[in-house]
């Protein structure tokens, strides 16, 4: 029996994820990157998403925290415009993120009696952000490049770096079949064929100036579901850096205040 091909396109934190959940199952998967971001490229102003360069992330793992709490402060700092069902996923989900990311390998920071170390984060009603560092995505990327590495390692996993995702294919019943990259260096066409089609390339904040995003979040994955015929929502919601510099000096401009 032909066992399905998943192609997934990204490597920041929900393609890794993906791709390590589904080396649970009998697939074949795909995983096609512009870059992969290892440690020796770490740095604040480097190219990478949003998982790289994250501080730390809220979860109401507190005594004196809940869940319920987490999702009024959360939609209290949207100005209650959130989807009330997407805030209730996302709030419940970073609970058991917590226990994910423990199992891959993360390590929190912790008090003297071992209990994970919160800190307050921008519209927290109470001290609710855990952290590793300052630089918790590093670590977060640095172990899921674990398992993708072993998962390539035992033919779980073929990773292609260097192709930037250009639109997603179908046959004549509309039914998708893989996506066409191209190549960075030569330019050149290829196709890519499977089963199912994940794209979690990120957002595409480098079309607006200033703007602290690198060149690469260019908004390929949404653009490719537009022209499939995908539906998205919330689009006038992008995340900037709140402490960028404004400068004539386009280097400069829009590079993050340390």
């Amino acid at each position: 029996m032909k066992i399905p091909h998943i192609i997934i396109i990204g490597s920041g934190g929900a393609a890794l994820c993906a791709a390590v959940e589904a080396m649970a199952f009998n697939v074949a998967i795909t995983l096609v990157t512009k870059h992969c971001y290892q440690q020796a490229q770490y740095i604040w102003s480097s190219m990478g998403g949003c998982t790289w360069k994250t501080h730390g992330f809220n979860a109401a793992i507190g005594q004196g925290d809940s869940v319920a709490q987490h999702i009024n402060d959360t939609l209290k700092g949207g100005s209650y415009a959130n989807h009330p069902k997407l805030a209730q996923t996302l709030c419940e989900g970073a609970v058991d993120l917590v226990d994910f990311l423990q199992q891959l390998g993360v390590e929190f920071d912790r008090e003297a009696n071992n209990q994970l170390l919160t800190r307050p984060f921008g519209g927290c009603g109470t001290p609710r952000s855990i952290f590793k560092e300052d630089r918790l995505g590093f670590y977060i990327q640095q172990m899921l490049f674990k398992k993708i590495k072993a998962g390539v390692e035992a033919g779980k996993i073929t990773l292609l770096e260097n192709l930037r995702a250009i639109k997603i294919l179908k046959n004549t019943n509309h039914d998708i079949t893989g996506v066409r990259a191209i190549k960075s260096d030569t330019l050149e066409y290829i196709d890519l064929y499977g089963d199912a089609v994940i794209l979690a390339d990120g957002g595409g904040a480098s079309m607006y100036s200033p703007s602290a995003a690198s060149a690469d979040k260019s908004c390929d994955g949404i653009a490719m579901a537009l022209e499939a015929g995908c539906n998205v929502i919330d689009m006038e919601f992008v995340q900037f850096h709140p402490t960028g510099i404004a400068s004539h000096v386009p280097t400069f401009d829009g590079s993050l205040v340390e």
